[in-house]
């Protein structure tokens, strides 16, 4: 496993969602994901990149208490379901895309929105 319950709970998530592998611009292999804290508004709350310490073993680098480390942390405003779904392309000017999605209304006139931003950052 990749990552788990513990490492979420040592993140200060309640899950860790939504997974992508990507090549960074240097060339080494990322993870990255939506953390998410199921009882807030948002629930989403961002994307968090890791390093593979060695993709073969599908270990991530984490420190010497064995907690992962985060590569890069980027979190946005949104209500809800709130900023997640990421994905990475390192030959894209964008940088990590991050959507953002908002609701407003309920019952039959619920309204959801889903918004995509170039964060320019590059992990």
């Amino acid at each position: 496993m990749i990552l788990d319950g513990q490492d979420a709970a040592e993140l200060g998530v309640d899950t860790i969602e939504q997974a992508d592998i990507s090549i960074a611009r240097d060339g080494s292999v990322i993870l990255v994901v939506t953390p998410i804290i199921l009882a807030a508004d948002p629930g989403h709350q961002g994307c968090m990149v890791f390093s593979f310490d060695d993709f073969t073993s599908a270990s991530i680098a984490r420190d010497t208490s064995g907690v992962a480390i985060p590569r890069t942390i980027i979190t946005a405003d949104g209500n809800s379901l709130g900023p997640g779904l990421c994905t990475y392309d390192a030959n894209s000017e964008t940088g990590v895309l991050l959507v953002i999605t908002t609701v407003t209304g309920s019952g039959a006139a619920t309204d959801i929105e889903f918004s995509l931003h170039a964060t320019g950052v590059h992990p």
